[in-house]
């Protein structure tokens, strides 16, 4: 069965470029600006995946490969800069609950004796036992 002529213009016909096209000279125009230190750190993570899966450790190369990219992208924060606990807690407040070295250290030294000045604060000096 013939479809009926001028149903559908052939790609690159009259509507232009078809999105195939517009799609692959986007990626290659992607792929130009990625370093080539980049793209040869992929090309060796594939090709050691690849060996480590034929010898039967895929698993724990991925788990492995996970964790070094974690790592990796962990950066450092420059002086001043608010780490992601402290953008919920500016002030350095010490939360209810919270576990700090000096309550370990009494809790060591005497178990019996609380910390001074008792609880959180805002809150009244627990009493003794």
């Amino acid at each position: 069965i013939r479809s009926p002529a001028g149903a559908l213009p052939a790609p690159g016909g009259e509507r232009g470029p078809s999105l195939a096209a517009d799609a692959a000279r986007d990626l290659i125009a992607w792929a130009r600006t990625v370093p080539v230190r980049a793209w040869a750190g992929t090309l060796a993570w594939c090709a050691s995946a690849h060996v480590a899966g034929r010898l039967g450790f895929g698993n724990p190369y991925m788990l492995f490969s996970a964790f070094v990219l974690v790592f990796l992208n962990l950066g450092q924060r420059r002086a001043g800069e608010l780490s992601a606990y402290n953008v919920f807690n500016p002030q350095f407040q010490e939360l209810l609950g919270q576990l700090r070295a000096e309550h370990l250290e009494a809790d060591l030294i005497d178990p019996h004796r609380l910390p001074r000045g008792g609880g959180a604060p805002g809150w009244p000096p627990l009493a003794p036992p």
